[in-house]
């Protein structure tokens, strides 16, 4: 099952670049879950969202 987004990482509107900030500002703090979470949500939202992928592995990758 997917992960879902927490109220510690819920974007207000939805908008996809609001989101991405979120993601980028969760992974610079080392809070990976979340970071993941929001680059999963944004996977769904927008599937041709490179970054998201990409980041994705590297997370997964820093969580073996």
């Amino acid at each position: 099952m997917p992960p879902t987004l927490t109220n510690k990482t819920r974007v207000s509107g939805g908008d996809v670049r609001d989101l991405l900030s979120v993601a980028q500002r969760h992974f610079q703090q080392n809070e990976l879950l979340e970071a993941a979470q929001c680059y999963f949500e944004l996977t769904r939202r927008q599937p041709d969202c490179f970054e998201a992928f990409c980041q994705l592995g590297v997370i997964l990758g820093r969580l073996n």
